[in-house]
């Protein structure tokens, strides 16, 4: 592959909500934090899902594991999904063919709530609220 240059494509993503916050590989873990603490304490939303696709995904768990500790009382929901992402390659040398391939990426979403009726409890991935000793 070392005679082709990938192009550019728009990156898979996952569907999004209101209170949807898009965690990145780039972003600090910090501002994340901060921003969802923010999300969570507005009366009008109380609640937050975190997303992130392939090497994000740790950078989610850790927010989503933080939040939990900071915040009493918070309602897990965590659903992993797959995304399928296009590639293109465009040839160096003249001669050769565009190549494309599909690949699949992991992603997942945290959605955290105080209130456990805006949240389905009996749902695969379902976590109870952290000890109150703990927080």
């Amino acid at each position: 592959m070392d005679r082709y240059v990938k192009v550019d494509a728009p990156s898979p993503s996952l569907p999004t909500d209101d209170d949807e916050v898009r965690v990145t590989t780039g972003g600090k873990i910090r501002d994340v934090v901060e921003y969802s603490l923010a999300r969570l304490e507005d009366a009008s939303q109380g609640r937050v899902t975190l997303a992130g696709v392939g090497k994000a995904i740790t950078k989610v768990i850790t927010v989503a594991e933080i939040l939990k500790r900071r915040v009493a009382g918070l309602h897990q929901r965590t659903s992993l999904h797959t995304l399928e992402m296009d590639e293109t390659f465009e040839p160096k040398d003249e001669g050769l063919n565009v190549v494309r391939r599909k690949r699949r990426v992991g992603a997942v979403t945290v959605t955290l709530c105080g209130d456990i009726s805006r949240i389905d409890a009996g749902a695969v991935g379902y976590q109870a609220p952290v000890p109150e000793d703990e927080v």
